[in-house]
Parts: structure tokens; C-alpha cells; sequence
């Protein structure tokens, strides 16, 4: 009795170390950098101010592309690229926002209506 118990926990424990051993972390997520949208925001997780400002696009309908410079190494390069260099910051109809403005913003939308 005590030799299959013997064998059925070194079985579980090599069962396990295999398992270990051959997960595979999932590939990263693919880069957004060079994506385009009329509606760009350079955010990070943490950022309130990148909240406030997806919400007001998302409570009117504002279609935009998210790229979170604190994952997304590319995307971090082509904020800097193009002048950013803290969050939110915003490409919107190709004019670059450093912050989020709402009367610039929309003045930026109407007029590339």
C-alpha cells in the first residue's frame, strides 16, 4: 500500500513539474504604434486625467484609439516622436494636444467635420 502511494505522489509531483515547465507565457499583446485613427490618446493605467478624457469621448460617441505608452513601448517612441512627453496626450485630425482641452478639442473636430 505504501509503495502506491509512494508512486502516486512522485507522479503527482512530476506530473506538476512538467506543467511548470512547459506553460507557455502568452505572446505580447501587438503594438498599436502606427495604427491611425482621427482620434488618438497616449495614456497610461494610472492617469486620471487620460480617464476624464476618455469618458467624455466615450459619453458621446467619440470613436478614438487608446494606446497606453506604460505597455506599449512603440507607441511610448511615437508619442515622444511627435512632441509628447507626459499623458494624456492627444492627436486628433493630425493636430497634436499636449493635455486634454475640451475647447480645443472639439474646435479640432468641428472643423475637420
Amino acid at each position: 500500500m505504501r509503495g502506491w502511494m509512494l508512486i502516486a505522489i512522485l507522479s503527482l509531483g512530476a506530473y506538476l513539474s512538467w506543467q511548470r515547465f512547459t506553460h507557455r507565457e502568452p505572446p505580447p499583446a501587438p503594438s498599436l504604434a502606427g495604427v491611425y485613427a482621427d482620434v488618438q490618446i497616449y495614456t497610461t493605467s494610472t492617469c486620471g486625467y487620460c480617464k476624464a478624457a476618455k469618458a467624455y469621448m466615450d459619453e458621446r460617441g467619440i470613436e478614438y484609439l487608446e494606446k497606453n505608452v506604460e505597455v506599449d513601448l512603440e507607441s511610448r517612441q511615437e508619442m515622444h516622436e511627435r512632441g509628447g512627453r507626459g499623458v494624456p496626450f492627444l492627436v486628433v485630425y493630425g493636430e497634436n494636444m499636449k493635455g486634454f482641452d475640451v475647447p480645443r478639442f472639439e474646435r479640432i473636430r468641428w472643423e475637420n467635420r
